[in-house]
């Protein structure tokens, strides 16, 4: 299981017959009560070229650090390490031999495959069962027993999350709707394991968080507990709602596989802008010259009237986008939905996700002519805050990012995103209190999940927390100067509203009850009322800050300054 050794000869395909495996066990369970014995030979071997060592470390100290005992300690450790994996994957361990290691601060999600069978598909599901044990933690709801176990599938789901990491992330579908954790029942979830980066699942639960502040159509729920399977315990895990057409999550109607009926086959879409290669895919040329790839997640199998439809509509999108007139209204009148579009990308610029607008990038349709479509929702925002702050598209290394450099050109579109982060920057400070709350609640289980992926976790918290608002904070400072028509006098919806700041002092034109300011941190910065129209504070630091007025007549306007 070698992807950057593809020239490995033989060996991954007789791997896959079963005399082989036999064998392979049989020879194992022979071989390894003696494997110990090792541990004695390298002591022995050590300790006979302990003196040439240093004397070949003085003369070659660029190759040798000439440190006997570190030597043979790290090797034994890599050994014994290597040995205990192996020993895991070829003996057949029988259920309750593995005592799990999970923290008792989450609910904790036990499943058993049929006769214990390794996942190890992402196209074929295995029969399962599960429970989940709240361990009586206050405010979820227990599923099934140890005894009473629910029927599921579970198989392998993702493209880079399953190929490079042990710790593999997972797809579930419980034979009738559960509900789980809270969540709305269904039978479709799946399981994150978030291996790939320090604060990865902070920050897809941010962004998420972020989604259903700003007012995205549907954003799925993001639940954290600790996973269990076939006895062994595999760390703290996300159980998030899978991205489909329902009632409670894609809220249209749906289309039928293989419909042919021209009123039904404009509606109901589900679909993905994709960077992998998959044979059923739609693929055009975007304006660009770039690859565009349109994966149609629902319906799964299509016509060949929905295939021309759908075809019609991502080729006729993309022309307009490209067309030299960007004062024409045709996309939004009649296309896309431009609120919507806001919304997404500017979740999308505060993340700086790097596969926004390129992969794991939806768009949605209800059925009717008149329908648009509608961007979102967010998936999968594990390649965030990977550079210093530009636009998503001001990016050289990505030139597949589809459309939304040129979206970026028309004035309609730059004025509704104005619009929206002017109603919706104020609210953002929120989002720190459900960082560190979002923490506090997995740092237990986050702990555990280190102590058993230590490649994948560095287990600090706190420190993941500390990094994240700091990333959040640096962006949104940038997109505020970047997208705020603001000098150091703001301009409030009240026109006789103006405020002021002269380096110590807040002032305001009317009378105000209070006023609060916070850093783009989530701060609280101390303000002393000096008169109704004056409030002082000790001097700030450059930057942005937010800040709440409250009038004699209960009248509260939030608004942003800028210290120079």
């Amino acid at each position: 299981n070698n992807p950057t050794h593809s020239s490995i000869t033989w060996i991954g395909e007789i791997a896959k017959f079963p005399a082989f495996q036999e064998k392979v066990r049989e020879v194992w369970s022979e071989f390894s009560p003696k494997i110990p014995e090792i541990y004695d030979f390298i002591d022995n071997y050590a300790e006979l070229c302990a003196g040439a060592d240093r004397a070949d470390a003085e003369r070659w100290p660029q190759y040798n650090g000439g440190n006997t005992t570190s030597k043979r300690n790290s090797l034994k450790k890599k050994l014994a390490a290597n040995i205990e994996w192996l020993d895991s994957a070829w003996t057949k361990v029988e259920v309750d031999t593995i005592k799990p290691a999970y923290s008792g601060t989450l609910p904790v999600l036990y499943i058993n495959t049929e006769e214990n069978a390794p996942i190890v598909s992402r196209e074929e599901y295995l029969k399962a069962s599960c429970y989940l044990d709240t361990l009586g933690i206050e405010g979820y709801g227990a599923l099934g027993s140890e005894v009473e176990q629910i029927a599921l599938q579970i198989k392998g789901r993702g493209n880079a999350s399953w190929l490079n990491s042990d710790k593999k992330p997972y797809r579930i579908k419980f034979e009738e709707k559960q509900e789980i954790m809270g969540m709305k029942p269904n039978k479709h979830f799946a399981l994150i394991a978030h291996a790939s980066g320090y604060t990865t699942y902070l920050t897809e639960a941010a962004g998420f968080e972020l989604g259903k502040m700003i007012g995205l159509a549907w954003t799925p729920e993001v639940k954290p507990l600790e996973l269990v399977v076939n006895n062994e315990y595999l760390g703290i895990y996300f159980l998030t709602e899978h991205i489909r057409i329902d009632e409670n999550r894609v809220n249209i109607t749906e289309q039928p596989d293989s419909c042919t009926n021209a009123e039904e086959i404009t509606g109901g879409w589900l679909v993905e802008i994709d960077n992998y290669d998959d044979p059923y895919q739609i693929v055009l040329t975007e304006g660009n010259g770039s690859k565009l790839r349109i994966t149609h997640k629902s319906p799964e199998e299509l016509s060949p009237e929905q295939r021309d439809y759908l075809t019609a509509q991502i080729s006729t999108i993309d022309s307009i986008i490209y067309a030299e007139d960007k004062s024409s209204s045709l996309l939004w009148d009649k296309y896309i939905d431009l609120d919507y579009l806001a919304k997404y990308y500017i979740v999308q610029e505060i993340l700086d996700n790097a596969d926004a607008f390129k992969g794991s990038t939806y768009m949605h349709k209800d059925v009717g002519d008149d329908k648009k479509w509608i961007f979102g929702p967010l998936w999968d925002l594990g390649y965030s805050f990977w550079r210093d702050k530009d636009f998503l598209y001001n990016n050289p290394t990505h030139s597949s990012i589809t459309w939304i450099g040129e979206i970026a050109k028309f004035p309609a579109f730059q004025e509704k995103v104005r619009e929206v982060w002017s109603e919706f920057s104020p609210k953002i400070p929120e989002i720190y209190d459900f960082i560190d709350n979002y923490a506090e609640l997995c740092a237990g289980a986050d702990r555990a999940d280190a102590e058993r992926w230590p490649q994948y976790n560095g287990g600090d918290t706190s420190s993941k927390r500390n990094t994240l608002k700091k990333k959040l904070a640096a962006n949104i400072e940038w997109l505020t100067l970047a997208w705020s028509e603001v000098t150091s006098i703001q301009q409030l919806k009240n026109e006789n509203l103006k405020i002021s700041d002269n380096g110590s002092s807040l002032i305001c034109s009317i009378d105000c009850m209070s006023a609060k300011m916070y850093d783009l941190t989530g701060n609280c910065i101390i303000l002393t009322k000096f008169d109704d129209n004056t409030f002082t504070h000790l001097t700030l630091n450059p930057g942005i800050y937010i800040i709440e007025l409250t009038t004699y007549d209960n009248h509260r306007f939030h608004t942003k300054i800028i210290i120079r």
